[in-house]
């Protein structure tokens, strides 16, 4: 890193990217310090691309994590603290302009803890109003140079397919199973899970919130 920082003060950029090459290629730091020398050769195109991946993949670790963190909040009945990460959460969703299911998601294990009938119906009725919509994300400015061409098919049904067991099966939501808003959002999921392409394998960043089953 030392020695990339060196000749790139230097303006040295073939040296420079001789050392940059001795980093782990696909992290963070080697992305950061490939869009700058990019920035630096005037490859504008390419340093936008790399700056914008960079934002999307912090944003994917800090949901992991902030998830991680409501999930064992939620487990020692800290509903304080849970809801207060839950809120920094959904603000973070906001902010890097994720899309309303992800500013959504983060309540969801809140409600079910606290067996809010209403909120957990509103939540659920949210969230699958808005799966048609996971990849909104793509077409916003902040990141208009990364390329989602591999994302581009049927992420509703992928997702509606992994969240469609737990909302059958899990003895955690009996509380709303006989709500006919439930039975209703249940074959609606159904109907998208079905619609899923099993040959497609790629994932969009981040399409399902991991801290919780459900969401």
């Amino acid at each position: 890193v030392s020695l990339f920082l060196f000749y790139l003060a230097k303006e040295d950029y073939e040296k420079a990217e001789e050392f940059l090459n001795r980093l782990p290629k696909g992290g963070n730091q080697y992305r950061q310090f490939h869009a700058i020398l990019c920035q630096r050769q005037g490859n504008l195109s390419m340093a936008y691309s790399l700056y914008e991946q960079n934002a999307l993949t912090a944003y994917s670790d800090l949901n992991s994590s902030l998830y991680g963190i409501i999930g064992m909040a939620i487990a020692e009945n800290n509903m304080k603290k849970a809801e207060t990460v839950a809120e920094k959460l959904s603000g973070l969703a906001r902010l890097m302009e994720m899309g309303p299911y992800m500013e959504l998601s983060p309540w969801l294990g809140i409600a079910l803890k606290n067996k809010d009938k209403e909120k957990t119906l509103e939540i659920l009725s949210g969230l699958v109003q808005n799966l048609q919509n996971l990849q909104a994300f793509q077409k916003s400015e902040l990141y208009s140079h990364v390329s989602f061409s591999e994302f581009s098919k049927n992420t509703a049904g992928r997702t509606a397919s992994t969240l469609l067991p737990s909302l059958e099966n899990d003895p955690e939501i009996d509380f709303i199973r006989n709500a006919e808003a439930f039975r209703v959002l249940l074959e609606k999921i159904r109907s998208l899970a079905e619609s899923e392409s099993p040959e497609i394998s790629a994932e969009p960043a981040n399409p399902i919130p991991r801290g919780r089953s459900l969401s």
